[in-house]
Formats: C-alpha cells, structure tokens, sequence
C-alpha cells in the first residue's frame, strides 16, 4: 500500500575523510525514505564485480547524486603529490563528471564549516559544481540539517515524512482486518440479495447480457425454423384443431425432424380426432411433435387425454419469471407427488419446451443444484446433461402459469437472444398461412426443428437487446431458449467460493486507488473511477460473451466504491493530517 514513487539516491564521497559522515547520513536517508533506493558503494558492489561497470550502471539509474565534501575533499593529494581531483582516473571526480554529464541532479552537501566551492578551485569538468545550491550538515544540529537535506530530496521535511511513513503503517494495519470485513459484508448483501431490492442487481445483470449478445452476437442454429401463426387466426374456432392437424400435416412431409407448438390444449374441441391422427401420422414418419402445458393436474401435464397420447411429449410453455428486461426461461420443473398406496411423497420432474426442442424426446432424471445440471435419460435410454443457470424455489405462482406452484422448483436458464434479422429472416421464418396453402421451399423444414407460436399482442414480451429493449413474441424466446441449450451458450453466475475471493481482489484494488488517489484532484479521482467501472464491465460483458460467466457486477462494484472511500477517508486523515484537506 505504499503511495511514494520508487527513486534512487547515489551518495558520493571520499572514504578517507567523510565515511564516518557518509555512514550516517546513509543510514538515516534509508529510514527516512523507505521507498527510495538508496547507494553507497562501501556495501553494495559485490566481490568480483566490475566496480566501474557498477557504478556507472547507478549513476545511470539515478535520480539525484548527494555528493558530500568535507574539508580535504578539495585539497586530499595521491601519492604522486598531485592533487586528486586534478587527477583523470580520481573515482570521485569520475563520479561526479559522469553525472553533470548524463544531466543528472547534483546536490553538493557541505560538511560542517566548510565554505562554498569556488569555481577556480576546480577543475573544469567539475566547475558547475560551485553554481548549485548546496545544504550544509554540522554534527552540533544534525538533526534538523538532515531535515533540510530530505526536504530539498522530496519537498517535505523529515517529520512530514515520519508522519507519513506512520500513517502507512497504520493504513497496512488497518486494511489487514478492513479488506476482508468489506468482502465479507458484500458477499452477506449478496447471499440475502440486498441489491435486488433496489433493482440495482438485475439491471446490471440485464444489461451485461444485454451488450454481450449486441457485441458478440449468437447465431441462429441452422436447424431451427419458425412458424408464426397470425394474430387475426381464432385460435377458439371449431376449425382450429383441424388447421393444427393440417399445418403438422404438411411439415410432416416437409421433412421436419420435430415440430414443437408454443400452444396447449386442456379442453376437449372439435377436431380433436384429425390432430390426433396427424400427430401418430408425424411419430410414424419419425418426427416428434411436441406442445405445450401450463396446468397440472392430478401431478400431471393438463391436457386433453387424446392428444396427449398422440404427441411424443409435453412441455411447460411457460416463458418464465423476468430479471429485469433479461428473461430466465424454465427447461424443467420438479414437483412433489404423493403416493397413495405406500403413504409417502416423492418428487416429480417435467420438462420445458425448450428443453424438448434442444434433447429430443427425454424425461428429467434429476435437477442437481450442486453441478447447476440437468440429468436426463433419452428414449433409447442414453444418458444426457445439460448445464443450468440456477435451481430456483418458486415463492409465487405466476399469472398464467399454474403449474409453477409454491412447492415446486424451477431450472432455469439466463435466455442468450439470437438478432431479430435471424429469427424473422428469409433463412428462418415463415408464415402459417404460406405451409398451408404448400408456397414454402421445403429445405427450410426438411431435418429441422421447427417452432410454432402466435404472433399476438398478449404474447409479445419485452427484452432488453443492445442498448434498449425491444419485443418478442412468446415462441421466438423459446426458440432463443433452444438455441442457447443447442450452442452451449448457457450462462452461470459465479459460485460461492470464487465470489468470494473476487470480492476480496476488488476490495484490496478499491482500497489501493483510495491511497493513490487521495492527493489528486476530484475529477481526476471521479474520472479513474468511472473509467474503471467502466472497463469492469466490459470484463464482464467479455467473460459473459467468451466464458458463459455472470459476474455479480453490482456488488462487485459496491465493494470497490466502499473501500475506496473508506481509504480515501483514511489516507486524507493519515497522510496530510486531521486539519488538511485533499484538492477538491
């Protein structure tokens, strides 16, 4: 957590007339100044080593060279009686000489009562030495030159720093315990749904599906086709049953691999012999017609006996509970039965439509909360599994949905939408009316799955789709809901255990940004912010798109927002002091 920019000090001396100065001042710079690297080549030149390839590397490096001069370092002679400095291969004036030649800081240090550098007195590779402004140390005030020493290094003094050096310390401190108390309280919000009670959870939810199924578009599985049956068609007319019998008729002999019909038959109606024979007439051919159901009755699918004997199965047509605009569409149900005979419950599974149109004719084994899967048998008694969203408890019956009772569970899955132009496209979609009167090119059935529904006011539904939301007729999201099974699309949000250490990592970086931040002004600090919640979710939208992961980007954000205001508040306090202010 440590906020002071990484630097690097070079400290030039003589050993035989300032170490004992060197030393000290050495010691107490890396005390000072934790962050700063700080070298004194007595130490730091390994044995063997190129000292001169050494030193040029530091010199190199640098940031600013401290160059201490006591009172011989002027006049100190080498055994040749000539004086050092004078001399091309002195190390000191080596030093010094590379530095004003790299264009590095040089700040000449005076020790005790020694007058300033005079430029005559120096060589002339040395003479700009004796323009810069120098600091002095005596050994009497030691102390408070250092402090002057460190506030020309950094613009503060040294008990600024010792302060800021403690509220460091007391920051590390505290994010110990306060780190995981903020991920531990937002994973509590998150398990009790807290967000979802301001929406806050469900619209990020939406519209990160939103913006991965606009950015990273799926593609209709080139074995669905659509049938839209017209609003102005009565589907209560005596004649009704007879039009199904006809339509299933004709994609029979189309070729269709199975027909599923978004529709349910609970009464008894004229016709009911023609659309059973029509539908034994498609089993015989080898095509599965499916519909639908909405009531249970007696533990079982309501419908009318005839026409229930004739299909290869039934499935829950209904659309399913909203999250937000987004849809979690039910591909099975289970429910409790009663056994009479031996007095005891058990517990049922059926699936959905969509399920049906993706697995083919199968039974629903089990609904496994701990592998969010389904397990199913198919009809030649293979086994098969498919991935869900989530297991979720129904807590209200839905309006025009009965068979979700209050003591039944629902597997659900997050609906991944195909782009309209796919649903409604030439390569797709087609008109009732056009099967029936044989004006359809039959490579659009032959070996496909087809999906009849309405085109009617009260079975449009709102989704949300790139940056808005749109409509969609009832059987368009079913075929969506196939698609999605059928491409491997299903999107899980994330488990228990890795929620948690990712809100652990998005608390630990909110509290780094409120150190980081603290000092800059507020809409530099507004505009990280944003600029980063930004790129989280186009993360998320990405792991959406290219892993079938849903992040709880709300909470996640939550926790980010309240650790980094919580060390803004602390870093405000602690590094600037309880009176200061950071810029506004």
């Amino acid at each position: 957590m440590r906020g002071s920019p990484m630097k690097k000090i070079f400290i030039s001396y003589r050993r035989r007339e300032s170490s004992g100065y060197s030393r000290l001042v050495y010691e107490r710079l890396r005390a000072a100044l934790p962050a700063w690297e700080i070298f004194m080549d007595v130490e730091e030149i390994p044995v063997g080593e190129n000292w001169r390839g050494v030193l040029e590397t530091r010199i190199d490096s640098a940031d600013v060279m401290i160059v201490l001069i006591g009172r011989e370092w002027l006049t100190m002679t080498g055994p040749d009686g000539m004086r050092r400095l004078d001399h091309p291969d002195d190390v000191t004036r080596w030093e010094i000489a590379s530095a004003l030649e790299k264009k590095k800081r040089l700040l000449p240090v005076l020790l005790e009562d020694l007058p300033p550098l005079a430029a005559d007195a120096l060589p002339e590779a040395l003479s700009p030495l004796a323009e810069m402004q120098s600091v002095r140390i005596r050994h009497e005030t030691f102390n408070a030159d250092l402090e002057n020493l460190i506030a020309r290094l950094t613009g503060r003094g040294l008990r600024e720093l010792l302060r800021r050096e403690q509220g460091l310390r007391l920051l590390e401190r505290t994010g110990r315990w306060s780190i995981p108390a903020i991920t531990v309280l937002t994973f509590v919000l998150l398990w009790v749904g807290l967000l979802d009670l301001f929406a806050l959870d469900t619209r990020t939810a939406t519209w990160s599906l939103a913006l991965a199924d606009t950015l990273f578009p799926s593609t209709l599985d080139a074995e669905l086709s659509l049938v839209a049956i017209p609003s102005r068609f009565d589907r209560r007319a005596a004649s009704a049953r007879a039009t199904y019998a006809e339509l299933v008729a004709r994609l029979t002999a189309a070729g269709a691999d199975a027909i599923l019909l978004d529709l349910f038959f609970q009464d008894p109606r004229a016709g009911d012999g023609a659309f059973s024979a029509a539908l034994k007439q498609a089993a015989e051919a080898g095509t599965n017609v499916f519909f639908g159901f909405t009531e249970l009755e007696e533990n079982r699918p309501r419908a009318v006996k005839l026409l229930a004997e004739s299909a290869a199965g039934l499935g829950l047509v209904c659309v399913g509970r909203r999250l937000g605009y987004a849809l979690m569409m039910p591909i099975a149900m289970n429910y409790r039965k009663s056994d009479s005979a031996h007095a005891q419950e058990s517990i049922g599974s059926l699936p959905g439509i969509a399920l049906l149109g993706a697995a083919g004719q199968v039974s629903v084994d089990a609904l496994d909360p701990a592998s969010m899967a389904l397990t199913l048998t198919a009809k030649d008694g293979g086994k098969l599994r498919y991935p869900i969203s989530m297991l979720d408890p129904v807590r209200q019956v839905q309006k025009g949905c009965k068979a979700l009772r209050q003591d039944t569970h629902t597997a659900l899955i997050l609906l991944r939408l195909s782009p309209l132009t796919a649903l409604r496209g030439k390569q797709s979609h087609l008109e009732m009316d056009a099967v029936l009167a044989g004006r359809f090119d039959a490579e659009k059935i032959r070996g496909r799955t087809v999906i009849v529904g309405v085109e009617a006011p009260e079975e449009e539904f709102t989704v949300a789709y790139g940056l808005g939301p749109e409509q969609r007729y009832g059987y368009e999201l079913h075929a969506d809901a196939i698609n999605t099974l059928k491409t491997n699309r299903v999107v899980q949000p994330m488990r228990a255990y890795p929620q948690l250490f990712l809100l652990l990592a998005v608390s630990g970086a909110g509290a780094w940004l409120g150190i980081k931040l603290y000092h800059r002004p507020a809409w530099f600090r507004r505009l990280t912010l944003t600029l980063l919640m930004f790129l989280y979710l186009l993360v998320s939208v990405y792991l959406v798109a290219g892993e079938n992961l849903l992040l709880h980007l709300s909470y996640d954000l939550f926790a980010l927002v309240v650790a980094y205001l919580m060390f803004r508040r602390f870093s405000s306090k602690w590094l600037i002091g309880n009176d200061a202010r950071p810029p506004r």
